[in-house]
């Protein structure tokens, strides 16, 4: 538990006073961040894992997929391990977020498999597939459980440097718990926000919740192609507010697709870090190749904004739609050219 002092403790000290909302646990022990902190984890899990279940997945055994060759060029030494990119088999964590109704990411659940809710007394009830929102990541379920408590949700939104625990069950239906804070909003197109609570493919559906236990979000988008720190580094949670705007639908069975993601049709050179991106590769077929840009041209500006390096390509990208004209100016050798292209869409290979 110690390490987790430095991040508590500069959320406290960076915090003005009048926003230093702590549970009562913590009012006689301000001196002592460390100490509050041991003793209020226990309580946070004790009062939160009563609305936290596992859902039991009937699936189908997954073809093996070859590797792409970016994905053998991360993997390296890694690449002898079988399976590595494989999802592990067994149970997922959901949480209770209405009477009768558990979310878990999308991820967990995919395909049309029975599902089995396993409860925090260890009974086993059916879950039935209800509606999903593929942008948030959510999927619903209906579960016959009436003594299974919903858990509060803040008020409040997500906002950078607030502290949150991540609180799901393992396989065996025993707590499994970390923490972290909100180290980004608006990701994902906006719809949802980063955290640096550890994650694994068994905490993916759990509860992100605030210091009062309350919900702030559900941990969601588990990268299972990430060649390395597949249980840890930056994850993903959809606020609770934007599940709540769309529980109805969901409730109701409706599915709600995933937004067409605009796509250049560039790999950018990884090797330079700022001052644009150059040209690796233009895909055949992209609005890039249409629009002529070439291997090797560096991208300084892309709808009028200058590029610090491939990421920042990658997020004005995301502001814009599919279809949309824009355009970029590159550098070709001692030359500046102006060039109009037409954003494409991203597959789910892109």
């Amino acid at each position: 538990m110690k390490r987790l002092s430095l991040a508590l403790t500069v959320c406290l000290l960076a915090a003005p006073p009048d926003s230093r909302a702590l549970p009562a646990a913590w009012a006689d022990d301000l001196t002592d961040p460390l100490a509050a902190l041991d003793e209020v984890t226990p309580r946070i899990a004790q009062s939160v894992l009563p609305s936290v279940v596992l859902l039991d997945v009937e699936r189908t055994a997954a073809a093996k997929r070859p590797l792409s060759p970016i994905e053998r060029l991360g993997l390296g030494v890694s690449l002898q391990l079988p399976g590595y990119f494989d999802r592990p088999t067994g149970p997922v964590t959901a949480v209770c977020v209405a009477p009768g109704l558990v979310a878990t990411s999308c991820w967990n659940v995919d395909g049309q498999g029975e599902v089995t809710a396993i409860l925090p007394s260890g009974d086993r009830v059916p879950a039935r597939r209800l509606g999903r929102d593929e942008n948030l990541d959510l999927a619903l379920f209906a579960v016959d459980a009436p003594g299974l408590v919903p858990l509060a949700r803040s008020t409040e939104e997500p906002r950078v440097g607030r502290f949150l625990f991540l609180i799901a069950r393992t396989g065996q239906g025993g707590p499994l718990v970390t923490s972290g804070i909100v180290s980004g909003l608006g990701r994902h197109r906006k719809d949802a926000f980063a955290h640096s609570a550890r994650t694994s493919y068994q905490s993916v559906g759990g509860a992100l919740v605030d210091l009062d236990g309350k919900l702030v979000g559900i941990a969601v988008r588990h990268n299972d192609r990430a060649p390395q720190g597949q249980s840890s580094g930056v994850a993903f949670g959809v606020p609770a507010s934007a599940m709540s705007k769309g529980l109805d639908r969901m409730a109701k069975g409706e599915v709600v697709e995933r937004r067409k993601s605009p796509l250049l049709g560039i790999v950018g050179d990884q090797t330079v870090t700022e001052g644009g991106v150059k040209v690796a590769q233009v895909m055949p077929g992209s609005g890039a190749a249409a629009a002529g840009v070439k291997a090797g041209d560096v991208i300084k500006i892309f709808n009028s904004v200058e590029l610090r390096n491939f990421m920042h390509l990658r997020e004005e990208i995301e502001k814009l739609a599919v279809g949309e004209e824009i355009v970029i100016t590159v550098r070709r050798g001692e030359e500046d050219l102006d060039i109009r292209a037409k954003l494409g869409v991203r597959t789910g290979e892109d």
